[in-house]
């Protein structure tokens, strides 16, 4: 952006140390500015690493308070098998939402070239991830009991799952040492 304000005072006749005396004809000064206002705003530009760090986390902040307030809430304590088995596919189905929302929130963002392959191996895993939660909400049994509920761990610990959650984990970290090395001011809590 430096470089752009600096060639846009040449251009307007500034020398060091001060503006020309006699002003810019209007439709310079205007066009400038536009220019300007387009290039600080990103107009059609990629992000800087700072602007795009500050979006995913951003996200990742929506993201965590949407899981924390689920709209679907417990099965209450007599409730029956198949209200609990309901109530699983939901809230599986519920994560699946947030994070294919995720990747659709990572997709219009405009990653700058170094974050470039490991955003796109992040919204890929997201991807991958959602459809593994899916197939394990629609391969849920029509009952659950709650000893079943309290014990859903076991049958989230399917080979996709795992794979899934494994490739998003590794693409986080990579935009995590991005940042890091950047040193820029984010936990994207890839643990």
């Amino acid at each position: 952006m430096f470089e752009r304000v600096l060639y846009w005072r040449k251009l307007s006749g500034a020398k060091e140390g001060g503006l020309k005396s006699r002003p810019a004809g209007l439709p310079t000064a205007v066009a400038a500015l536009l220019a300007l206002v387009a290039f600080a705003c990103n107009g059609g530009g990629e992000l800087s690493l700072e602007e795009y760090f500050q979006r995913v986390d951003k996200i990742g902040e929506q993201a965590s308070l949407r899981s924390s307030t689920r709209t679907t809430g417990p099965p209450a304590e007599n409730a029956s098998d198949e209200e609990i088995a309901a109530y699983a596919r939901s809230s599986l189905a519920e994560s699946s939402t947030i994070m294919r929302d995720v990747r659709d929130s990572f997709n219009k963002l405009k990653p700058p070239s170094r974050v470039k392959k490991p955003h796109d191996r992040f919204v890929d895993a997201l991807d991958t991830t959602a459809d593994a939660v899916d197939k394990v909400a629609d391969e849920l049994p029509d009952t659950l009991t709650v000893t079943d509920l309290r014990t859903l761990g076991v049958v989230l610990d399917t080979p996709e799952l795992n794979e899934a959650s494994d490739q998003l984990d590794r693409a986080c970290k990579e935009l995590q040492a991005v940042a890091d090395e950047d040193e820029i001011d984010v936990d994207l809590q890839c643990d």
